[in-house]
């Protein structure tokens, strides 16, 4: 946003020269005789009105600052964005001046904006903040500037990819991991510091892989697992990164192989239990067909070993950890190769898959978000088999009391699959991008989990699906590759 200054006026007040200190100099009584005899008759002329006899004028009093203004007066800015404010002062004259510069500037919530010196406000947070300004004892009237949730332009990654993983490290960080591009199924490792919103690569995974988990672990190593690999076959293999820490900026990260799976799979859900085991599930396996298998990924030992199996084979579908410990696994495609209805839930203690109520929309490859109540929320996805994909704009949320989902009180504005899901440090879910029968998608809306409706907000800067979304520490959302 361009502010345009109100012009300036700059006042110089005219100062009289000063008087000659006396000097005391010797001079010739003729000297001082005509010295004198020269002002007996200035002072005569004086006396007779010589001279004009006026005083000469005094210099005109600057001009006091009666007032400051800030504008935009109802300022507004999305997350993460900036917005220069300008500060302009009204005189005893009439006359104005920008003082933007000159300024001090103060937010009342430098968790929601901090202002610069020169007036430029930075947006950390949705919420609300008053700004002044003040200049030679002068306040501005308080403007109330309101940060909106929206999406920022930040450092690409070292390379574009899709279908990649996102982790969050201990330290704040986002750990992006393989994924596709253009056809070419990558081993990258991308490190994102927010500190700075740039991209570092910082090594490489020892099998290139997409559709894939990455799962940080209890001792801040990633488990990166399954996914399929160059040349189309469907992967096993596993593998584990150095351990990350809260204090870790861009370094090189190194990977080593683990123990391997006891089936092949891709699209397969990735757990992290209470108790520090890794729950694998589901996904398609080396036939092409949904599996109902399960196994539990071990970091004392590096080894998987099976668990009981899910009731419904699914692929594509949700795994979600619930506030007391179980696991709800909902949708995705079954072994017919249309969506499932059903759901069921893991209980880590006994290693066992219970049914639990049905949705009430059928739905793969939809967002599975746990809300603050504790309760999950499921949006979108496609209704229809993967060969041919429906997009829908149904959402619903799980209550784990009473086992039972009910359809939100409105539906998504935007029918979308692919899409993320994210919830914010205020309760709220943010979904962003994301495809349907129109192509890939740059629209993006908030959950509103009291009223149970979706408002739009914000789009994105660049059209996505089959990316990833992040929440950071500092409550904005790392978006990241998609196609």
């Amino acid at each position: 946003m361009t502010s345009t200054e109100p012009p300036s006026q700059h006042f110089t007040a005219r100062s009289l020269p000063s008087p000659r200190p006396y000097a005391f100099v010797r001079k010739s009584p003729a000297r001082l005789v005509l010295a004198l005899l020269g002002l007996a008759w200035l002072a005569a002329l004086s006396g007779c009105g010589g001279g004009g006899g006026q005083a000469a004028p005094s210099a005109p009093a600057a001009p006091n600052l009666v007032s400051i203004a800030v504008t935009p007066a109802t300022p507004s800015v999305a997350a993460g964005g900036t917005l220069q404010l300008t500060a302009t002062g009204t005189y005893s004259n009439g006359s104005t001046q920008n003082l933007t510069s000159a300024a001090t500037w103060a937010s009342s919530s430098t968790s929601i904006a901090t202002i610069a010196s020169g007036g430029l406000a930075s947006a950390l947070f949705v919420g609300q903040t008053t700004v002044t300004a003040a200049s030679g004892g002068i306040t501005s009237t308080p403007a109330t500037l309101t940060v909106t949730a929206g999406f920022v332009v930040t450092g690409p990654p070292t390379t574009a990819t899709e279908n990649q993983t996102a982790t969050l490290t201990p330290g704040g960080a986002v750990l992006l991991l393989g994924g596709d591009n253009n056809g070419t199924i990558l081993s990258t490792a991308d490190f994102y510091d927010p500190s700075t919103a740039t991209f570092s690569n910082v090594g490489a995974l020892n099998t290139a892989r997409e559709f894939h988990t990455a799962t940080l672990l209890a001792n801040g190593s990633v488990l990166v697992a399954g996914g399929v690999g160059v040349g189309g076959a469907i992967l096993s293999s596993s593998e584990l990164s150095g351990p990350l820490s809260a204090t870790d900026s861009p370094r090189p990260i190194h990977f080593a192989p683990t123990g391997s799976m006891t089936a092949s799979r891709e699209y397969q859900t990735a757990t992290l239990l209470s108790n520090g085991l890794v729950l694998i599930a589901g996904g398609t396996g080396s036939s092409g067909a949904p599996l109902n298998s399960a196994e539990l990924y071990n970091p004392s030992t590096g080894t998987f070993t099976l668990t009981g199996n899910l009731n419904t084979a699914r692929t594509q579908h949700t795994s979600t950890l619930l506030p007391s410990g179980l696991v709800l696994i909902a949708g995705g495609y079954d072994s017919t190769g249309n969506p499932s209805i059903t759901a069921e839930v893991y209980n880590p203690t006994t290693g066992t898959f219970t049914t639990t109520g049905n949705l009430t929309t059928a739905r793969a490859g939809q967002t599975a978000t746990v809300l603050n109540s504790g309760s999950v929320l499921l949006a979108g996805g496609s209704t229809t088999p993967a060969a041919n994909p429906t997009a829908t704009t149904s959402a619903e949320v799980y209550n784990p009391s009473t086992g039972a989902f009910t359809a939100t009180t409105g539906p998504l504005n935007t029918a979308r699959f692919g899409h993320t899901a994210t919830l914010l440090s205020n309760g709220l879910v943010v979904l962003a991008g994301g495809e349907n029968s129109t192509g890939i998608l740059g629209s993006a809306e908030l959950y509103e989990p009291v009223g149970g409706t979706f408002i739009t907000t914000a789009n994105l800067n660049f059209a996505r699906a089959l990316d990833s979304g992040t929440l950071l520490p500092t409550g904005l959302v790392l978006v990241a590759g998609g196609t």
